[in-house]
């Protein structure tokens, strides 16, 4: 069953088996972005905020690197830790399912990229390919949980 909801003041997400078995290989694909300097997601995942300003985005790079990647490394535990309850129902709180989100989120700009995808493209609706299929997966789980984490913020 696939479950991705508000339960109480946690978030609760219930993955089948094979799922599960898919989104453990994202910690370890992600770390792969950018390892090739022709690889389309390095750039993708690591854009600068100021793209008509080379200094700026030098500087940028300097100052933030490390923090972000401590981040995504932060993610990614965190992901790789909660995910293997998910077969059986594992509640997140909030942060955790931020985690969740930013993880997901690196992985379809990474594979969106990666099959030529620009920023602005929509998807196919129809996937014609594995790859494609894993990204409207993954768009699925990442929107399941920013509805959830949004339901629980926001709630009445």
């Amino acid at each position: 069953m696939i479950g991705i909801g508000v339960r109480g003041d946690r978030i609760r997400v219930e993955l089948p088996t094979d799922a599960v078995a898919v989104l453990t290989g994202l910690p370890d694909w992600l770390a792969s972005a950018g390892v090739d300097p022709r690889d389309p997601a390095g750039p993708r995942l690591n854009q600068s905020p100021y793209p008509d300003d080379p200094v700026a985005s030098a500087e940028y790079e300097i100052e933030m690197d490390d923090e972000i990647e401590q981040r995504r490394s932060a993610d990614r535990e965190v992901f790789t830790t909660t995910l293997p309850r998910a077969v059986e129902g594992v509640e997140l709180d909030v942060k955790q399912a931020e985690a969740w989100m930013r993880v997901v989120g690196d992985a379809r700009l990474m594979l969106a990229s990666r099959l030529g995808y620009t920023r602005n493209e929509q998807l196919n609706d129809e996937a014609t390919s594995p790859q494609e299929h894993l990204l409207h997966y993954l768009t699925y789980v990442q929107s399941a949980l920013i509805d959830a984490i949004g339901d629980l913020l926001f709630r009445d």
